[in-house]
């Protein structure tokens, strides 16, 4: 479950690590 997130963020974003709190703003 959490390596899911992991994996699409990583590589979507990897700058960006923590673009959970900056989506959801």
């Amino acid at each position: 479950m959490h390596q899911t997130l992991m994996h699409v963020s990583m590589p979507k974003e990897p700058s960006a690590w923590p673009p959970v709190p900056s989506k959801i703003n």
